[in-house]
């Protein structure tokens, strides 16, 4: 497996996303929202540089490709409250624009997409409103940093292809 970011290229990643919101106080979520196990260490990390000091709402979310998912509105107040999906690859984009599309029809009053690697593919479903790298169209498969070959390589502080 050969490197494409190193620990600090992940951390500045998170840290250019951080503040891209911190920039725009008014967008910033009452919901975080990881989707899937794989962004969970990206969605730690990115509180941690958001709220430093608060405790907003964290709410993970299952979704697969074929559209089936654990509706978050069933545990989580989401009317009227800014979302923020966090994801840490945006590859097809059908999980991120389903996601998008189940809160706003829960009424949310804003949903934004953040993703570490955007792999800007011709094909895929619109684009996350936030990203801190992206592959230019290679779809490269990517381990580590949650990311999982056949449960493998989550924890690695770097990500790989």
């Amino acid at each position: 497996m050969q490197e494409y970011l190193s620990e600090q290229q992940v951390q500045e990643g998170v840290k250019k996303i951080a503040d891209a919101l911190l920039g725009r106080p008014s967008i910033l979520p009452d919901i975080i929202m990881p989707i899937m196990t794989g962004s969970l260490l990206f969605a730690s990390d990115l509180v941690r540089y958001v709220y430093p000091d608060l405790n907003p709402i964290v709410f993970p979310i299952k979704m697969n490709r074929i559209r089936s998912y654990s509706d978050p509105a069933k545990f989580v107040a989401i009317f009227n409250k800014r979302i923020l999906l966090v994801d840490t690859v945006y590859d097809t984009g059908v999980t991120a624009t389903t996601a998008k599309r189940i809160m706003q029809e829960r009424h949310a009053r804003s949903t934004l997409v953040a993703v570490l690697v955007w792999k800007n593919l011709k094909d895929a479903e619109g684009k996350p409103d936030y990203w801190a790298y992206s592959l230019d169209g290679d779809d490269k498969y990517l381990v580590g940093y949650g990311l999982d070959k056949e449960g493998r390589y989550r924890g690695l502080k770097s990500i790989r292809y």
